[in-house]
């Protein structure tokens, strides 16, 4: 802006001296232009006077060489012929008498004129004044045009001119610093504070707005943008954003996990540095390709669900990396359930269906016929508390298997679900003993006591003859535990972390002939996770099982 306003500053100096310049002399043209035309006519009318008062042309021109004229002087008789001109020859000049002053005075008895000079830059005035005996005298001298006056002062112009300039750059050069300094003193970051020019304030208020507009939308943008980063640095599945090239623009921490990768993301990095998975690659060329692709793949010995869609204009592309090993697990569990279900109640209505048709057949003999009648009533309860297991096990994994939970005693408890089994333990031997403190938790009495009676059963049906289970219920600093403990033939340490699997049986020859279904542990797993419990299992082969239930204390039982 200093710039401009200095050059515009000399430009303006510039023109003004040879404004100034053209004006004087247009000025001093059209003054002397006047003073000198009045000469002439004092001049001309002067030797007119003289010539009518001397009569004789001898007399007249010895007068008119005699005066101290500087102007030209020319006498014509009155057929416009050169009789005497002061400046030249007079046998050597043509006839004037078609000149426009002679043929003015002619007319009127005085005659004016203005000639210009391209060569000489100048106008040549002419005065001519008719005699008294025909003739005529012209006085005429030559005056500068303004160009001429221009050209003649053309050296003290371009001095002037050079001073003025020098002088107008100097100042200027001040005068523009200053003028610039309160606008090079306005603070950007707050545009109205300040002593700049009114002028200014304008221009300074929408400054203000378009900044406070422009902060706000900054903000916005970056609450968007950390809105944006923390969701997708929140994600449980994994994301990638890849180029149309195959480079990675973004990838999350999920994503980083799952592929085991610290490599950093520049945007220059292809997918293949990052991961080697032959599924991966195949799935990103077909939605390249084809704008999706979804397969399953695995990493890190857990199942994904990869998801790769196209981005609109195929700008790139987004990949999904869902974990689906729970899913695909839960699947596995299903049809291993649905497979192990037909299994165990196809058992017990074959029995009942065999037994039935032998009955009906009247191929049984009569004394046969109560005991096959105790085999179908047996399978039948079997198959019925097989059905009521599978039962309880679907509303529990519905959430709808606990009922309103309530202050009940741990201990009795304990001892009421030992005193159902108290009957099948004497037929074997086996002694059953309750043990323990009074506890009170909050519980779903059905679901602890068939939970109860499950792990009490297991120790008296999986004991050896003449064995013990001990129940003992000890209440800790913060919980209430309750302690299953027999002398039985114990659990192979392969199939601990099993026993708890629906249907999952050690040895499928022995839980026949107990008449066991295969679910009572798991009922016991899950009913402690629906008591926010924990449940613990040791075993040791001939030795015996021992299990444990820790249930926490409410808070004004601790």
């Amino acid at each position: 802006m200093q710039k401009r306003v200095f050059r515009g500053a000399m430009l303006i100096a510039l023109l003004s001296a040879l404004f100034v310049a053209l004006v004087g002399a247009i000025s001093d043209y059209v003054s002397a232009g006047r003073e000198t035309e009045s000469r002439l006519w004092q001049e001309a009318r002067l030797l007119a006077a003289l010539s009518d008062a001397l009569q004789e042309e001898e007399a007249f021109l010895n007068a008119v060489k005699s005066l101290p004229l500087t102007e030209r002087v020319t006498w014509l008789d009155e057929d416009g012929v050169v009789r005497y001109d002061n400046q030249s020859d007079a046998s050597s000049l043509e006839s004037h008498l078609e000149r426009e002053e002679i043929q003015q005075a002619q007319e009127t008895g005085e005659g004016w004129s203005r000639r210009y000079s391209e060569t000489l830059l100048n106008d040549r005035i002419y005065v001519a004044c008719r005699l008294g005996n025909g003739g005529y005298v012209r006085v005429s001298t030559s005056l500068a045009t303004v160009g001429g006056r221009l050209w003649a002062m053309a050296w003290p112009l371009a001095l002037a001119i050079a001073v003025v300039i020098a002088l107008t750059a100097a100042l200027s050069r001040r005068w523009t610093r200053a003028l610039v300094a309160p606008m090079n003193r306005i603070d950007l970051e707050n545009p109205l504070q300040g002593d700049a020019y009114d002028e200014l304030a304008p221009m300074l208020r929408r400054l203000a707005d378009q900044k406070e507009r422009l902060e706000s939308q900054l903000r916005e943008i970056g609450r968007r943008r950390d809105e944006r980063d923390a969701i997708i640095e929140h994600m449980k599945e994994g994301l990638l954003l890849l180029d149309q090239q195959g480079h990675v623009l973004l990838m999350n921490d999920s994503a980083r996990r799952i592929l085991r990768t610290e490599t950093p993301v520049d945007g220059r990095t292809p997918l293949s540095a990052y991961h080697r998975s032959a599924t991966l690659f195949h799935a990103v060329d077909d939605a390249l390709k084809n704008g999706t692709a979804q397969v399953e793949m695995s990493a890190g010995g857990r199942d994904y669900l990869l998801t790769a869609s196209a981005v609109a204009r195929e700008r790139g592309l987004v990949v999904l990396l869902q974990d689906v090993t729970e899913r695909n697990a839960a699947e596995e569990l299903r049809k291993r359930f649905s497979a192990n279900v037909s299994h165990e109640l196809r058992t017990p209505l074959t029995s009942i269906s065999g037994y039935a048709e032998l009955i009906q057949s009247g191929m049984t003999q009569p004394q046969d016929v109560p005991l096959f009648a105790h085999k179908i009533r047996h399978e039948s309860q079997r198959l019925l508390k097989l059905v009521e297991d599978i039962m309880r096990l679907s509303r529990m994994d519905e959430g709808h298997g606990v009922g309103r939970f309530q202050s009940v005693s741990l201990l009795k408890a304990a001892q009421e679900a030992a005193q159902n089994y108290a009957q099948a333990a004497a037929e074997r031997g086996v002694s059953v003993i309750t043990e323990g403190q009074d506890v009170q938790i909050q519980a779903d009495p059905t679901l602890l006591g068939e939970m109860l009676c499950n792990l009490i059963e297991n120790a008296v049906k999986y004991n050896r003859d003449g064995g013990e289970v001990r129940v003992s219920v000890q209440r800790l600093e913060d919980a209430a535990r309750v302690r299953v403990r027999d002398t039985g033939i114990g659990i192979p340490a392969a199939h601990i972390d099993h026993v708890f699997e629906r249907f999952y049986r050690v040895d499928g020859s022995r839980s026949k002939q107990t008449g066991g279904t295969g679910l009572g542990l798991s009922i016991v797993k899950h009913g402690a996770k629906l008591h926010g419990a924990s449940v613990e299992l040791q075993s040791d082969v001939g030795v015996g099982t021992t299990v444990t239930l820790t249930f926490a204390l409410p808070e004004g039982e601790r």
